[in-house]
């Protein structure tokens, strides 16, 4: 929603409007730079293809908010490195979610 021009705030309103009041028990960021994720998004439906300032955006909206709220988050987000393979990032994925069940 911030990519497209959105607040925090109404965002925020919205997710919970949509959701319910539900939040999530575990989230993964698959931080991943411009180039690699327009590289992985090429077979995608023309529909579904944005612009690279729109993918910039997502970058520096997913960044702002893991810093602002990280203190909140750091049980449950987990960035995960999206620039390595297919197979490293399920790797990661695994691993993060195996570390968070351990916690619980």
């Amino acid at each position: 929603g911030r990519a497209m021009g959105g607040n925090e705030s109404d965002i925020g309103t919205l997710n919970n409007i949509a959701s319910g009041g539900l939040c999530t028990d575990i989230t993964f960021w698959i931080d991943t730079d411009i180039k690699t994720c327009m590289l992985r998004n090429k077979n995608a439906d023309s529909k579904d293809r944005m612009p690279k300032k729109f993918y910039e955006k997502c970058v520096e909206a997913y960044y702002e908010t893991y810093c602002l709220w990280s203190d909140l988050y750091k049980k449950c987000w987990f960035r995960i490195n999206g620039n390595a393979s297919v197979e490293e990032v399920l790797e990661q994925i695994v691993a993060a979610y195996n570390s968070w069940l351990n916690r619980k």
